[in-house]
């Protein structure tokens, strides 16, 4: 006969796999945690515009870029039809995390070929308005419910995700000195061969 208490540790079990299988890479794209890895199509979404009153979660599924254009959100597609993109993950309520954003405006005026959008995973809205407040020319998104931060295998904070123009993933910088102008410079030329 099985015991309430063995059905709780399988539950636990369960619950502790599914956790592991979600932040290293459940859609076989990322590199533990690391983002997707370098030459694969990018997960293409559309999300909420921190300063924006849209509610709803981030779409990532395929249809994303059927999103009709809306002011109030950010659509992957477009953004790479034109210019290639830089996806910096940050926590608004961590301030050496955030810092980044400010790294991302400073890429977004040195090379303007290169767009960058920050997205919020974690902290609430009213964090994320404060940020977007903080580097104007930067789309600062929610990711409410984790979603996109999954969907691009994240585990650090911060993470930029660096994608070329046309929607290939270029590659990843994670972690300290990511939120220094030069060195996110730097690592952008590198990846999207900018110079």
């Amino acid at each position: 006969m099985i015991s309430g208490r063995s059905v709780s540790i399988a539950v636990g079990v369960a619950a502790v796999l599914v956790g592991l299988f979600v932040v290293f890479g459940g859609q076989g794209q990322g590199q533990k945690g690391r983002g997707p890895a370098a030459g694969n199509p990018m997960p293409v979404f559309a999300a909420p515009l921190a300063l924006s009153s849209l509610v709803g979660d981030v779409n990532i599924s395929d249809t994303a870029c059927q999103v009709v254009k809306d002011k109030r959100a950010f659509v992957s597609c477009p953004a790479v039809a034109r210019r290639s993109l830089a996806i910096g993950f940050v926590a608004a309520d961590d301030p050496a995390c955030a810092r980044v954003s400010s790294a991302l405006q400073s890429l977004q005026l040195k090379r303007p070929e290169v767009q960058s959008v920050v997205v919020g995973i974690r902290g609430d809205r009213k964090s994320l308005a404060r940020l977007a407040a903080a580097t104007p020319g930067v789309e600062v998104v929610w990711d409410r419910d984790g979603a996109l931060t999954n969907r691009y295998s994240i585990a650090v904070c911060p993470t930029v995700v660096f994608v070329r123009r046309g929607g290939t993933v270029a590659g990843s910088a994670i972690g300290n000195g990511i939120d220094q102008s030069q060195e996110l410079a730097s690592k952008a030329d590198a990846l999207l061969r900018l110079r």
